[in-house]
């Protein structure tokens, strides 16, 4: 018989939880903790209307059970059993709103229940035939079809960019399926690279045969038809999952390691797609806020990256608008200048960018805090006591200071001496050479590598 719940608060809701995962002894037998969970997931989904209504209040319900005892001895159960019971299976937006919930926050608490995810929701068969994960293409064909509503939306975004987070793309987990396009590679972590020959890389034709251009249009749709909406949480969850698109397609061309590959064409749907918005007002503000106010350094270098790829590209020059581009020379400014020596690779990530932004954009004819970037710019390299400046970031000051200082501005710039002048020109004329044009590649100086040794170029987290 059902039992039957009269909760007057959210305190009463938060104790039913408790209550719902306490176990007096501990529990062995699997069936026992898939009950447990099943009364759980239903309890969530029968008040989710009462108690749930933000995305604060399901991560708080869902860390009830990732905090749990239970969830600590039994996660290697809870996580397969929800993917075969519900995410797999469920069509209904109420009980993916929950099962999704909790591996998105599992998978935030620990990047391994994400891998596991995707190893989980790709059948040997389904590899051996050229197919990926089934769980993402099935997300994929919801975000599409706004299943749920925003709510669920939310959601479902954010799982795919965690997802995205901890693959990359290939040929093996690029579903080909008219009808959802699954593409979305299930190499889940370096070692898992190199141990797995049978994946193979994809051509830049087949990778645009896969993604196509609509779905990323779709996005570019959602984001400016909600660029008003009071929840911004699903705005920026589509933005993110662009950026996270951006990355891995920026990954596929630095990895191109066959002639034929590199002869090809390439073309970054993403890119494509913005310069053929016919507004995209409400991506590019956006983008700008979100990169102001993120304090997580792998957001920031993805934002950093899709920046360079348009200050880079001829036909977006002009992408973003003349004041939302003075705030980003504020946030540079900012950047620059307030970043610790710990974070010097990402001030270097900052540098690259500032280039093209201050010599190919309307920002060029602008006079905007001229004489304060140069001085910011010349404060990177001044001697200091007792610590030596970067070599890499006197580089790049210095690639500043002749492109856009003394290109743009008409500035004197001060280098040490004449030798030192034609060496700065010769490290842009070799980079230009062995990087090709600035559309057809991520940028070999744009791929950095954090301090724990991860390859950005591998990896987005």
């Amino acid at each position: 018989m059902d039992v039957v719940y009269h909760l007057d608060s959210q305190k009463d809701f938060y104790a039913e939880l408790d209550d719902q995962l306490y176990q007096p002894e501990p529990v062995t037998d699997p069936y026992v903790v898939n009950n447990i969970v099943n009364a759980f997931v239903g309890f969530l989904v029968a008040f989710q209307d009462d108690f749930l209504q933000t995305p604060a209040d399901l991560a708080a319900a869902i860390y009830k059970l990732i905090d749990s005892p239970l969830y600590a001895d039994h996660h290697d159960t809870i996580i397969p059993h929800l993917i075969r019971t519900r995410a797999l299976i469920s069509h209904n937006p109420r009980d993916l709103y929950i099962a999704y919930g909790i591996l998105l926050y599992a998978g935030r608490d620990n990047m391994q229940v994400l891998r596991e995810v995707m190893v989980d929701t790709t059948p040997i068969h389904n590899k051996a035939r050229g197919k990926g994960s089934k769980l993402f293409a099935k997300l994929k064909h919801e975000v599409e079809s706004f299943l749920g509503g925003q709510k669920m939306q939310i959601v479902a975004v954010e799982l795919m960019f965690e997802l995205c987070r901890v693959c990359r793309l290939g040929k093996v987990d690029l579903g080909t399926s008219a009808t959802v396009h699954a593409f979305i590679h299930s190499r889940c972590s370096l070692n898992f690279l190199a141990d797995s020959l049978r994946f193979s890389k994809l051509s830049p034709k087949t990778l645009l045969d896969i993604i196509g251009p609509h779905f990323i249009h779709h996005l570019l749709l959602l984001v400016e038809s909600t660029g008003d909406d009071v929840n911004e949480s699903f705005n920026y969850g589509v933005i993110k999952l662009l950026l996270a698109f951006n990355e891995q397609f920026m990954m596929i061309q630095a990895g191109a390691q066959h002639a034929a590959e590199q002869e090809a064409v390439i073309s970054n749907p993403v890119l494509d797609a913005l310069a053929n918005t016919g507004d995209g007002r409400i991506f590019g503000q956006n983008i700008i806020f979100m990169i102001n106010r993120t304090v997580e350094t792998t957001l920031q270098l993805l934002i950093l990256k899709l920046l360079y790829l348009i200050f880079t590209t001829p036909p977006l020059y002009e992408f973003f608008y003349t004041n939302d581009l003075c705030v980003l020379v504020d946030v540079f400014l900012r950047e620059l200048c307030s970043l610790d020596d710990e974070d010097e690779t990402l001030r270097q990530t900052y540098l690259r960018v500032l280039t093209p932004l201050l010599v190919n954009t309307q920002i060029r004819h602008l006079p905007y805090k001229r004489e304060i970037i140069h001085r910011a710019l010349l404060s990177l390299i001044a001697n200091r006591h007792f610590v030596s400046v970067n070599t890499t970031t006197q580089r790049l000051v210095r690639r500043v200071l002749v492109d856009w200082w003394g290109g743009v501005c008409g500035g004197v710039v001060e280098l040490e001496n004449e030798e030192e002048c034609v060496a700065v020109a010769g490290i842009e004329e070799k980079e230009e050479m062995d990087s090709g044009s600035a559309s057809e590649t991520a940028g070999p100086e744009l791929m950095v590598v954090a301090e724990d040794g991860v390859d950005l170029r591998v990896v987005c987290a």
